[in-house]
């Protein structure tokens, strides 16, 4: 995936179409339970 994120960015670089001074990514990413968003728990 940051493979094509990447490609993209570099493209629309090329083509002048990010402001890099008004721009902010995030390349976090976490990974979570489902219970950890407030999903309820399913009895078995």
């Amino acid at each position: 995936m940051s493979i094509i994120f990447n490609k993209l960015l570099q493209i629309l670089d090329e083509k002048e179409l990010i402001d890099w001074d008004v721009i902010a990514l995030d390349g976090s990413n976490i990974r979570t339970l489902k219970a950890a968003a407030g999903a309820k728990k399913t009895s078995r």
